[in-house]
């Protein structure tokens, strides 16, 4: 069972501030040029068995929580009906 009536499961936690950061310089085209970046790297989160373990059941419980497309589809085609009628 997915979407609207799937079951919460339970989350574990990745504590992202305890992942190393890493620096660099990466070339941005809004300013034409190369711009110092900071982010995790995500190596260190893909090579981790635990924390790669404890990500995929976060995107799940995430997945979880979303309507089906179906749902979306239709609540989407609900809100252009709206816009119809007010012109």
């Amino acid at each position: 069972m997915q979407g609207d009536q799937a079951p919460r499961a339970r989350s574990q936690r990745v504590d992202l501030d305890k992942v190393a950061l890493v620096e660099g310089k990466r070339f941005d085209a809004q300013y034409g040029g190369p711009r110092a970046v900071r982010g995790v790297a995500l190596a260190s989160l893909i090579d981790d068995p635990a924390r790669r373990a404890a990500l995929a059941a976060n995107a799940r419980a995430a997945r979880a929580s979303l309507p089906t497309w179906a749902t979306a589809a239709a609540k989407f085609a609900t809100a252009l009906d709206g816009l119809g009628s007010k012109a």
